[in-house]
C-alpha cells in the first residue's frame, strides 16, 4: 500500500504528467475507440442496407396492383380464347350443341359427323388456312400444334329456318371456317331445302415429346 501511495506521489511531481495522462488516455480511447468504430459502420451499412430493401419493398408493393390486373387481364383473354375452340374433350359438347341449334331453329338433323383432327405446327405470325407455310415463317417456332377437326353437317327444313341456323353457329363464336356450304331442294320435303355444311373448327394443343 504503501509503495502505491510512494508511486502515485511521484507520478503527482513528476514535472511530464500532464503528457503522461494525455498519451495513456489517448491509448486507452484508442484501445476501446476501434471496435466501437467497427459496430458503428456495421451498423451504418446495415441500415442503408434496410433502407435499400425498404424501398425496393415499396416500390414493388405500389407495382403489384398493376401486376395483378396484367395477369388478370391475360387469364380472361385466355379462357375467352379457349372457350371459342374445339379440341377433343369438346367434341360432345358442340355435337350437342349443333343437335340443339337445329331443334330450336326448326330443321332436323339427317347427318352430323366428326372426322380425325388434321394437325401440323404452329409458327409465329401463322394462318390456320394456309395451306402451304411460308419457309420463314417455319424459323419462328412455337410450342403449339395446330389442330383442325372437320365436321359434316346435313339438315333439312324451311329456308328461314336453314338461314336461322347458320346465323346461331355463327353467333357461337367459336374459331371455325365454313369449308362447304350447299342447299337445294330437299328430296321429298314439300317448301324444304336441305343444307349440307362442312366446317373446320380450330384448336391449338401442345407439342407432344416423343
Amino acid at each position: 500500500m504503501a509503495e502505491l501511495r510512494e508511486l502515485l506521489e511521484r507520478f503527482c511531481l513528476h514535472p511530464r504528467r500532464r503528457l503522461i495522462v494525455t498519451v495513456v488516455t489517448l491509448g486507452v480511447m484508442l484501445v476501446l475507440g476501434i471496435p466501437l468504430v467497427d459496430d458503428y459502420m456495421a451498423i451504418v451499412e446495415d441500415r442503408a442496407r434496410l433502407a435499400e430493401q425498404l424501398a425496393q419493398s415499396q416500390e414493388t408493393a405500389q407495382t403489384l396492383p398493376q401486376l395483378e390486373a396484367s395477369a388478370a387481364k391475360v387469364i380472361e383473354e385466355r379462357t375467352t380464347w379457349e372457350a371459342k375452340t374445339i379440341d377433343e374433350s369438346r367434341v360432345p359438347e358442340l355435337r350437342s350443341r349443333l343437335v340443339e341449334i337445329a331443334r330450336e331453329t326448326g330443321c332436323q338433323v339427317r347427318r352430323i359427323n366428326f372426322e380425325s383432327p388434321q394437325t401440323r405446327p404452329w409458327y409465329a405470325d401463322d394462318h390456320a388456312l394456309a395451306a402451304n407455310v411460308k419457309v420463314e415463317l417455319q424459323k419462328g417456332t412455337t410450342p403449339f400444334v395446330l389442330e383442325t377437326r372437320p365436321v359434316s353437317l346435313s339438315v333439312v327444313g324451311p329456308t328461314a329456318a336453314v338461314s336461322t341456323l347458320l346465323e346461331r353457329i355463327e353467333q357461337d363464336q367459336k374459331l371455325l371456317h365454313a369449308r362447304l356450304i350447299e342447299v337445294r331442294p330437299a328430296d321429298g320435303v314439300r317448301k324444304s331445302v336441305q343444307l349440307d355444311l362442312e366446317l373446320w373448327y380450330f384448336a391449338l394443343g401442345p407439342v407432344k415429346s416423343a
